[in-house]
């Protein structure tokens, strides 16, 4: 028979949901890593334990939260329709609040009505904000300008890193896990037709990891889709490129429309963001950009106005996709039924209503796409009603089947405000854990401690879950799966 592998991220009931908790618990020392690592997410003996009413477990032996801990959950809306956590009145585990996701609420209050309830999904394989515009020294307050008075900028401007938290605020720079492209004006290749491209370039971004890449995409008939990488840059590179495109068009049969794409990209650690890659114009400047042969174009960008892009250049914002959304229980595919223990074990899996998944309905098959990475953001908690609280614990249920080897993993984050002088948001922050889950189909509570990443002194919070589909980076590396997984 063949397995099915899925798993619900935060599927929560009434009774039992997703919640951050604040109370007394001492601060751990923190750990800076930036290569996550796999672990299973639940350690203890399912079959030989029961749950009190009242009673939270998880992979840090938390059994019962305290009188001094507080519980945040539920949306409420603030100025301007920000969504924030409900704060709650009083300690203790009878006063928690939580989100369920439940069309009435939790408790006989309804909740905010937002998509859910507040919280946000997220495809970080996509960027709405992209960083590629025309700038000039006098707007950058540094001399990085290749020729002229003007480039074609990717990056954040000391203006932008300071509100951004970015830890190095000398020059220009980038952040972590940038995806990030702009494209040029569409051209067409004919038969026999010689076309050569050239420009002058500045790359400092991190070596080996953070890539400045030079794209030949091409329109397929239904779409723009890449052809061939012409040019790679990492570290610090600098000069001048001459690149024949016509010899990248053999395999093609002409007419055959193209544009020149650039794009950047960098890991989730070592940028100008976490000041462990410090630039000083990062991450990338481009000029003098000449297309000569049978096709002809040029763009010296200094007609351009700052901010804006050359006519019938654009950005993109692709990525594979958001799947994260709430569905009620009743419809998903896979019923609770296939842990043997919520049958054997009454009160074991407290899972009802609605959850949020992380799937593509399109694709019943193969559901999560090759290099899908989404999380769900929670709305703002509010630390405010209840300073100096030094532990922070993230609470929630999860149904699901991930065995390590199918490469189908999550994990978690936290942020905090102030995060730099500036006040705003600062690093997500983790374990550097991906985790899996150590047995057949489950449904299990899962508490991680994030006392040692928020200080006592932040006023704000921020959480969220990630799910992740490394099948196509890593089946080369360990083996092809032999069963499709599904996160949910």
């Amino acid at each position: 028979m063949r397995k099915v592998s899925i798993l619900w991220l935060f599927t929560l009931a009434a009774a039992m949901t997703i919640s951050v908790l604040l109370s007394q618990v001492p601060l751990l020392q923190a750990k800076e890593v930036e290569h996550k690592f796999l672990v299973p997410d639940d350690i203890s003996n399912r079959a030989n334990f029961v749950r009190s009413p009242g009673a939270v477990r998880g992979i840090f032996g938390v059994s019962q939260a305290g009188a001094d801990t507080f519980y945040y959950g539920g949306t409420v809306i603030g100025t301007g329709d920000t969504a924030y956590a409900a704060t709650p009145t009083a300690s203790g585990w009878a006063n928690r609040k939580m989100w369920t996701w439940s069309p009435i609420g939790f408790n006989g209050v309804p909740h905010s009505g937002l998509n859910m309830d507040g919280w946000t999904g997220v495809d970080n394989t996509s960027r709405a904000v992209d960083y590629f515009c025309v700038v000039d020294n006098d707007t950058l307050g540094t001399n990085c300008v290749i020729n002229g008075t003007k480039s074609l900028f990717c990056g954040a401007t000391r203006q932008v890193g300071q509100a951004l938290c970015y830890v190095d605020q000398n020059g220009t720079g980038y952040g972590n896990n940038w995806l990030v492209t702009v494209v040029s004006t569409p051209y067409t290749y004919n038969s026999g037709n010689q076309i050569a491209l050239s420009y002058s370039y500045k790359n400092q971004s991190e070596p080996g990891y953070d890539f400045t890449e030079v794209i030949l995409q091409i329109f397929n008939g239904t779409g723009w889709v890449n052809h061939d990488t012409m040019a790679e840059y990492t570290g610090n590179a600098s000069g001048s490129a001459s690149i024949d495109v016509d010899s990248y068009m053999g395999s093609l049969t002409p007419p055959v429309n193209f544009r020149i794409a650039y794009s950047f990209y960098s890991d989730g650690g070592y940028s100008d963001q976490d000041g462990n890659y410090p630039t000083s114009c990062g991450a990338l400047f481009l000029d003098d950009y000449v297309i000569t042969g049978d096709v002809r174009d040029s763009v010296d960008f200094e007609d351009v106005p700052v901010g804006a892009l050359p006519s019938g250049w654009q950005r993109i914002v692709g990525g594979v996709g958001n799947f994260v959304r709430v569905e009620d229980l009743s419809g998903l595919p896979v019923g609770l039924s296939q842990d043997p223990c919520v049958s054997a074990v009454p009160g074991l899996c407290q899972i009802a209503d609605s959850v949020i998944v992380m799937y593509d309905p399109a694709t019943p098959s193969y559901p999560h796409p090759c290099s899908q990475d989404n999380m769900v953001v929670s709305p703002i908690i509010d630390l405010a009603d209840h300073p100096g609280l030094g532990g922070k614990l993230f609470q929630f249920e999860r149904f699901g089947s991930l065995p390590m080897t199918e490469y189908v993993f999550y994990s978690w984050q936290i942020r905090f405000a102030p995060g730099c002088p500036a006040g705003g948001w600062g690093l997500w922050i983790s374990d550097n854990y991906l985790y899996y889950t150590p047995e057949g189909t489950s449904c299990s509570t899962i508490l991680f401690d994030a006392s040692a990443y928020i200080p006592p002194s932040a006023s704000r919070v921020q959480v969220t879950l990630n799910l992740v589909n490394w099948c196509c980076e890593w089946m080369d590396l360990w083996g092809g799966p032999t069963v499709r997984s599904r996160i949910m």
